[in-house]
């Protein structure tokens, strides 16, 4: 639509003025109704859209609480870590984990290494989840160390 205004001169009787300012009013009053409806609609989807968003964020959370309580992963957690300990390990990362004296060692393949042994070790072995392996939960973690 454009925005300009276009100038008619009519000539018209009093009763056709009338007519033809309670059309345009009618007419106004429509679009009104109809822009607050498609207006209505958006706002509508927009809700819908955000209580979606709630209620996977809300699923998620309960899913990491519960995981917490049960010292588990949430499955999709889980092959997020396997994932990124895979990479580590392409990339040239190694570790060995030896649970009798006990010990943690990582070797990165950009030359930094993490060497736990005794009570660290202990107590970052005790961290790992009951669902995941030892080494894939430590590798993903120690990323960001």
């Amino acid at each position: 639509m454009s925005d300009e205004i276009t100038t008619i001169e009519l000539d018209l009787t009093f009763d056709q003025f009338e007519a033809l300012r309670i059309a345009l009013q009618r007419y106004s009053e429509f679009i009104d109704q109809h822009r607050r409806k498609e207006t209505n609609k958006i706002r509508k989807k927009k809700l819908i859209n955000r209580a979606d968003m709630v209620d996977q964020l809300s699923d998620e959370i309960a899913a990491l609480y519960k995981a917490e309580q049960s010292n588990e992963l949430p499955g999709w957690l889980v092959e997020q870590y396997e994932d990124r300990a895979a990479a580590e390990r392409e990339a040239g990362t190694t570790i060995e984990i030896n649970d009798l004296i006990p010990y943690v060692a990582i070797e990165y393949s950009n030359g930094e290494s993490y060497y736990f042994q005794g009570d660290e070790a202990e107590t970052l072995l005790k961290e790992v989840p009951d669902n995941i392996h030892a080494e894939d939960y430590i590798l993903a973690m120690s990323q960001n160390w």
